[in-house]
């Protein structure tokens, strides 16, 4: 319903496990969180499967 009213469309970001960090900017490129070392990712899947996102809108 709010997509009829608002034109935005949600962009995703890999987001830590734990929340510490969004792997944008200047942690675009690293695959484990560098606060607490929780891997990005979802161990051993194939393709890369995040194992946290969130959305945002601009």
């Amino acid at each position: 319903r709010l997509k009829s009213i608002v034109p935005l469309k949600p962009k995703l970001v890999d987001m830590c496990w734990n929340s510490c960090c969004a792997f944008i900017g200047e942690n675009a490129d690293c695959n484990i969180c560098p606060i607490c070392q929780e891997p990005r990712y979802v161990p051993e899947r194939t393709p890369l499967q995040p194992r946290k996102l969130s959305a945002y809108f601009s």
